[in-house]
């Protein structure tokens, strides 16, 4: 086992070229700071042991707000009609848990419906895709 001398967490606005955001010594494990909400950040990583073994972790990219979700009000535990509050206008596509496309197609801002009558109750996967980015829920039909 090794023995941690810091951790040093780093971020990058490229993936390539890193820079040190903050020191952590071993015993602690959280971290918090206020990152920039314009860009895509990532971050990695620099652990540095006692005997001054270098090793870098995984790197994680936090996307920008607005790739995230494009803010979709979905109805997730349905009987009849599934109902997206939409923010603007989509493309959607239902599918079983296999991943078995049940049903496309599209809609537009504001309050639409999917009609899950006729199908078995169970869970399923919605894809929502808008110029915003996408979004996707586990829709559970009762």
């Amino acid at each position: 086992m090794m023995t941690l001398k810091n951790i040093i967490v780093q971020s990058s606005a490229d993936g390539i070229n890193f820079m040190d955001v903050s020191t952590v010594d071993s015993k602690q494990f959280d971290f918090s700071a206020t990152a920039s909400l314009q860009t895509d950040l990532y971050y990695r990583l620099k652990i540095t042991s006692a005997t001054e073994r270098i090793v870098y972790s995984n790197i994680v990219l936090l996307k920008k707000p607005s790739e995230l979700r494009p803010g979709f009000k979905i109805s997730t535990f349905v009987t009849g009609d599934l109902t997206i509050d939409a923010p603007i206008n989509f493309q959607y596509c239902l599918m079983d848990i296999n991943g078995n496309r049940i049903k496309t197609g599209n809609g537009t801002g504001g309050a639409n419906k999917i009609n899950m009558a006729g199908k078995a109750a169970g869970v399923y996967i919605l894809q929502l895709s808008a110029s915003t980015g996408m979004q996707v829920a586990r829709i559970i039909k009762q």
